[in-house]
């Protein structure tokens, strides 16, 4: 099958597709923001637990079903190299989360928890499992061809289908979260959909010996990258999913409302920017062109000023404002959302630069920040246990020790960057 010829409207310049997929972030986290204070009266605190529980195992199990293949889309010379990782990658994702449906269906049967009542949650979580991980390749096979503008649309109707999907499901009676979650995978769904088209060249039966070849030489992605970003998305998730089995689904829905403000808007907006990134930097390492160090500081200096700005807000702001507009039934979200802010703000400046250290393929060190990571929240935790800490004390102590890490990171991937321009020079 020959590689379709794209048309030239379709590609955009670095500085454009950033300003097209920052635009469109926005505007759909507006949509969502929007939306928010109707779906707190609708929806009770447990069911944005449930959503919340459902959202992060799912940012944990999607991309290690992908076995980081999505990442080394971006690397091959010709679409020929890039159908046996995608090959590879749909028969992972597959696999996987039928092996999950099948182990929840036991659990939920043989070993009841205060989830295991809740109904279709077996059927949620596998779904919304795959489609993020669908959604994540097919973004990938977009961002390799530069088409900023398609991934820029994706991200505003996504945004318009969930939030669209979430009220009109409760108007129909399904209530409770099976309505929060539908709404998500239904605009997970949508997503796909927009990048079909663009997808089809790359899917395909390869022959053996390609898959090999695709294999032996992109190996360490699934071999060291795949387990080093479970270990990344564990140690962020880690917060969110230890409050909901400690202090209860509730809790878990006031944490979960507080990172769709202060994080989430911050997250998607750093990857939207780090995708630009991904896309423009696998640019210049296949043609050697180097100034690999100027790209990451002058990224780092305008995601900080971001970050740095809605930290304020919600540091100084934030409680204040979080129970004006959704009421005082969500008192633990505004206090969640201070304790936020730093952490928020340092994560906008690593998680899309975090990125540039898998393109060079630095594994090793890679490894050993993360389990630092996830060495200094799994210590937060024991002392939260320990100690019996509060609600507020627990999230200062997990958030602060991501941060941590986090700005070790960037240290580190300055290094990195300076030397590999060094080596084009």
């Amino acid at each position: 099958m020959r590689r379709r010829s794209l048309r030239p409207r379709e590609t955009m310049s670095p500085r454009r597709g950033i300003l097209a997929l920052s635009s469109a972030s926005i505007g759909g986290q507006l949509v969502t923001l929007l939306a928010l204070p109707v779906l707190t009266r609708l929806y009770s605190p447990e069911d944005f637990g449930v959503l919340s529980f459902v959202v992060a195992v799912a940012a944990v199990a999607a991309p290690t079903a992908l076995l980081r293949l999505e990442a080394a889309l971006l690397l091959p010379e010709s679409v020929a190299s890039v159908r046996p990782l995608v090959h590879v990658a749909l028969v992972s994702v597959t696999t996987m989360t039928l092996l999950i449906a099948l182990a929840l269906s036991i659990a939920t049967r043989f070993f009841p928890t205060q989830l295991a009542g809740l109904p279709n949650l077996q059927v949620w979580l596998p779904l919304t499992i795959f489609f993020t991980a669908l959604l994540a390749l097919q973004s990938q096979l977009v961002l390799r061809e530069r088409r900023y503008g398609l991934a820029a649309r994706r991200n505003l109707v996504q945004s318009i289908a969930i939030s669209g999907g979430q009220l009109a499901l409760f108007a129909t009676r399904s209530v409770g979260f099976n309505g929060l979650v539908a709404g998500t995978v239904a605009g997970s769904i949508v997503g796909n959909l927009l990048f079909i088209r663009n997808s089809l060249p790359y899917v395909g039966r390869p022959r053996w010996t390609e898959m090999k070849v695709g294999l032996r030489r992109y190996w360490r992605f699934p071999v060291i990258f795949a387990p080093t970003n479970c270990l990344v998305l564990i140690g962020q998730q880690a917060p969110l999913l230890f409050v909901v089995f400690w202090f209860g689904i509730a809790a878990g829905g006031q944490v979960g409302l507080a990172e769709r403000l202060v994080a989430v808007p911050l997250a998607l907006l750093g990857i939207s920017i780090g995708n630009v990134l991904d896309s423009e930097l696998s640019k210049r390492i296949r043609e050697s062109a180097g100034g690999y160090d100027r790209l990451y500081l002058k990224t780092s200096a305008y995601l900080l000023g971001i970050g740095c700005a809605v930290a304020l807000f919600f540091g100084l702001l934030g409680p204040t404002a979080i129970v004006l507009v959704f009421g005082p039934e969500w008192q633990q979200a505004a206090d969640a959302s201070q304790v936020m802010a730093i952490t928020a703000a340092v994560r906008m400046v690593v998680n899309p630069t975090r990125r540039f250290l898998s393109l060079f393929q630095r594994g090793k060190a890679t490894i050993f920040l993360e389990l630092g990571r996830l060495a200094l929240v799994t210590l937060a935790i024991l002392g939260t246990v320990a100690f019996s800490l509060s609600f507020i004390v627990c999230l200062w102590s997990m958030y602060l020790a991501l941060a941590v890490v986090d700005a070790v990171t960037w240290i580190y991937g300055s290094f990195v960057m300076k030397a590999e321009s060094r080596r084009t020079a």
